[in-house]
């Protein structure tokens, strides 16, 4: 394993990251940055609007044209079997599979994640790359433990790392455009996006009111 070190907010040190990067052949590449805040608790603040966009969504977009480019000339010189299929793979939230009008940046920044993963979908099928998008629920990390005081186990549908890793490599495996887990969020999500749209934002919007 190498590691290298990049500021995300910084386009310039993404850029020479990358371009570090360029002379490695990959089979698959996985954007799994991401930027939180919670802005039912906390005001969003400059600095973290710009973090977020930064990481969530301009950080993605520029890592995922260059993998895209690092790709197709991969499968041009390669002869790839199905089993080495090269794949690009970004990690969202169940959160952006959720539209209305009160919606967080966070969300909307990973609903935009969402929407430009399935159009590198469709543009890199004839080159035969898989390109995957996650949207999982809560996953009990450390991350998420920090945020709530050192436990998460009173977020809803909660799962454990080793569940959403078995999750992730199911998906990528079956080449799933976008993996939405645990399968009770997936149910909750779907019911609450085909109700009307005034009674979903009725309904989102009184949750977001009790949480203020």
């Amino acid at each position: 394993m190498v590691t290298y070190c990049c500021d995300l907010t910084d386009s310039a040190q993404t850029q020479t990251l990358v371009d570090n990067l360029s002379d490695i052949s990959f089979q698959r590449v996985i954007y799994s940055a991401g930027s939180y805040t919670n802005e039912r608790i906390h005001h969003l603040s400059q600095a973290d609007s710009d973090k977020m966009l930064a990481i969530n969504l301009q950080a993605f977009e520029q890592v995922f044209r260059w993998a895209s480019e690092q790709m197709k000339r991969q499968s041009q010189l390669l002869d790839m079997d199905k089993n080495s299929r090269l794949s690009i793979i970004c990690i969202a939230s169940i959160a952006g599979t959720m539209e209305y009008p009160y919606a967080s940046l966070y969300a909307k920044s990973k609903r935009a994640m969402i929407a430009t993963a399935s159009a590198y979908r469709a543009a890199l099928a004839p080159y035969h790359i898989q390109v995957n998008c996650i949207a999982s629920g809560y996953i009990d990390t450390q991350a998420l433990r920090d945020l709530n005081d050192g436990d998460a186990s009173h977020k809803p549908f909660v799962i454990s790392t080793q569940t959403a890793v078995k999750h992730v490599m199911q998906a990528i495996d079956k080449n799933i455009e976008l993996a939405v887990f645990p399968r009770s969020t997936r149910y909750i999500t779907r019911a609450l996006n085909h109700l009307p749209k005034p009674v979903l934002n009725w309904i989102l919007r009184s949750r977001l009111d009790k949480t203020t």
